[in-house]
């Protein structure tokens, strides 16, 4: 698949686009849930509508950190956020920047709890798409410079009700911290990059798609919506990218910004895997062999046999490339994609040269062997086991052979 180029670039699309409605997977259920409540939640029901979405939201993290889609970071970032975003709206609202014009039990000065949700969802993205696109920089600013121009920020939306807004410099102060800044991202097996201000302005664009989405909906109005919808004013821009400065120090707070290594591209095609030495201290050597059948065989033995085993997999690179896909079908969901969507950094080591009897490479299928490191703690490892497919999984410290 990977060996036609035009192939490539579109199946690295559709997984682009698979892993970003994943990252957006708490935004996309709020916006789902505004939409769904305001075409079909009974006016008439005893749970007000802004209830029911404030107990849906909670239910939603509940279940999210349940099944560990979501990590316990995420959920910090999430509750921090949400206090943030709380305290902003009492004070907007109080001076009818904005207005809720439904009805609630769950309330603070007026303000539906549910709303400090809309912010963490900024908060729940950010924290996903960098875990799933394991993000790398050049250049990046220091985290106390941008803490000190959150706080601006932060101080500016209060304070420009009673003084010259500010927000121009902050602009100007963001870009100048931000100007040098490239980010790399990882969709397949490749990094991409882009300038990180162009990262920011692109979510921040889709913040603005979700503030009409939610204006239409009626869950929130703007003065100048409250006699007939309209589209959210494009100066409403500007004032999400600044959130979306907020939301990425916190963020930032938690995932220390990582400097890109250049990674060291191993072939894709391994006929023999030779035995090497696991360390100074450890005697013990890794044989590797054609086992019967036709799969691989590891045998470890002596204090570094578990190491060595881990090293060796190592060099198995996460991806399915040509040399294993050939032109066949892809092997799977999306090949490796069912393990390894999120790509987090050694999650699994899939796909090693199969029998040749048969005259061709199957990455994964009825002749080749997979090797997955702990992909249960993944986040589409539902199922994905000794009984994925037929193929069995590997854990290198669990005895003195694996196959």
């Amino acid at each position: 698949m990977a060996r036609r180029q035009s192939t490539a670039v579109v199946y690295e699309f559709v997984r682009f686009g698979i892993k970003q409605g994943w990252a957006c997977l708490f935004g996309g259920i709020a916006v789902a849930l505004m939409i769904a409540t305001w075409r079909y939640y009974p006016a008439t029901a005893p749970l007000a509508r802004y209830d029911f979405l404030f107990l849906c939201m909670i239910a939603v993290q509940i279940v999210l950190l349940g099944t560990r889609l979501e990590t316990l970071d995420e959920a910090k970032v999430i509750v921090i956020y949400h206090v943030v975003g709380t305290v902003m709206e009492i004070f907007k609202t109080s001076v009818g920047s904005w207005i809720y014009p439904e009805p609630s039990f769950f309330r603070i000065a007026g303000v539906p709890l549910f709303t400090g949700f809309m912010y963490s969802c900024i908060g729940s993205y950010l924290c996903r798409v960098w875990r799933l696109f394991d993000f790398r920089f050049e250049r990046h600013p220091p985290r106390w410079a941008l803490v000190a121009l959150s706080i601006a920020i932060y101080v500016n939306f209060f304070a420009h009700h009673y003084m010259p807004d500010l927000r121009i410099v902050l602009f100007a102060a963001a870009a100048l911290l931000f100007s040098r800044t490239t980010i790399y991202f990882k969709v397949w097996g490749d990094y991409r990059s882009m300038p990180l201000l162009l990262g920011l302005a692109l979510v921040t664009l889709f913040i603005w798609f979700a503030e009409n989405i939610g204006t239409f909906t009626k869950t929130w109005l703007y003065p100048s919506q409250q006699h007939g919808w309209a589209m959210v004013s494009p100066a409403k821009f500007g004032s999400g990218f600044l959130l979306l400065i907020i939301s990425y120090t916190l963020v930032s707070l938690i995932n220390k910004p990582r400097v890109r290594i250049e990674p060291r591209r191993a072939s894709p095609v391994m006929p023999e895997l030779k035995a090497v030495e696991s360390d100074r201290r450890a005697a013990s050597l890794a044989s590797v062999a054609p086992a019967p059948g036709g799969l691989w065989s590891i045998r470890a033995s002596g204090t570094g046999g578990a190491t060595l085993v881990r090293a060796c997999l190592f060099l198995l690179h996460a991806d399915a490339v040509e040399g294993l896909d050939r032109e066949w079908r892809p092997a799977g969901f999306f090949g490796d994609l069912a393990v390894l969507l999120h790509d987090e950094a050694a999650r699994g080591l899939v796909a090693i040269e199969a029998a040749k009897q048969f005259g061709r490479h199957a990455a994964v299928g009825a002749l080749g062997a997979v090797f997955i490191d702990d992909v249960e703690k993944g986040e589409l490892a539902l199922g994905i086991g000794s009984g994925f497919f037929g193929h069995a999984r590997l854990v290198g410290d669990q005895g003195p052979t694996v196959k």
